[in-house]
């Protein structure tokens, strides 16, 4: 269903946002507010999919309709491949700039103090943990040439970067809400050139956003190319 997809896709990183926000403001440690708002958002996905579920299953159960008829306007071009090829290139390109990204903050810094370099992430990640980010994004970027080459979207790939983006989260939140994700040296750096104190507190909340928003806009797309790809071969089955 297009309305529950939609819906999670939203919702559980609203609430996620809203949540960690209020905590934000309260003094609880930057874990116990980004596993505050991890629990908030999973229990609202939770929610939407029940709730939604029921609806639809009872109006199936009352005879409802909630599908217009088909008629020959809805009759879709014959395409030889479904898949947009600005999509997938466009996949590649973000894990590629990723990929650059890491490196090169590893190798030249991405913030400067006083002439200083400084890497944004912790320099300790390296090399097993920023590892095991390049196999998850080798892993990410097999499916977008896979769907190039077969042609249209299916719901295994779908299930498979849903996997690794969960995955992607996972790790991201956890180092996060140890305080191991970004580079401590940098964050004492700025403070002593006058950053507030709440600095690092600001930095764990913008980047708990980031990652549960790029993961959850991920997902949502993954699904929403995958159900439009579906809905143009049923379409086309019952036209034939």
């Amino acid at each position: 269903m297009r309305v529950l997809r939609i819906l999670l896709a939203t919702i559980p990183l609203i609430t996620f946002g809203g949540v960690a926000l209020t905590h934000s403001f309260s003094n609880d440690s930057i874990g116990e507010i980004i596993a505050s708002g991890i629990t908030a958002g999973l229990s609202a996905a939770v929610y939407v999919a029940f709730w939604v579920t029921l609806i639809f299953a009872l109006l199936e159960r009352t005879g409802t309709s909630i599908r217009t008829r088909w008629n020959v306007d809805r009759l879709p071009e014959q395409k030889v491949n479904q898949v947009n090829v600005g999509n997938v290139i466009s996949s590649l390109t973000i894990l590629a700039a990723l990929a650059v990204a890491l490196l090169w903050d590893r190798l030249q810094g991405f913030v400067r103090l006083d002439g200083e370099p400084f890497m944004i992430l912790n320099p300790n990640l390296w090399p097993l943990s920023i590892s095991g980010l390049f196999i998850l994004m080798a892993g990410r970027a097999a499916p977008s040439v896979r769907i190039f080459i077969v042609g249209r979207w299916i719901t295994a790939t779908a299930i498979v970067n849903t996997t690794l983006a969960i995955l992607f989260m996972s790790l991201a939140a956890t180092l996060l809400g140890r305080g191991s994700l970004m580079n401590p040296e940098l964050i004492s750096a700025a403070t002593e050139y006058g950053a507030s104190a709440d600095l690092p507190r600001i930095l764990a909340l913008i980047t708990g956003l980031a990652i549960v928003g790029f993961a959850s806009w991920s997902i949502g797309v993954d699904w929403r190319r995958t159900a439009d790809t579906t809905s143009r071969s049923v379409d086309h089955s019952d036209a034939s």
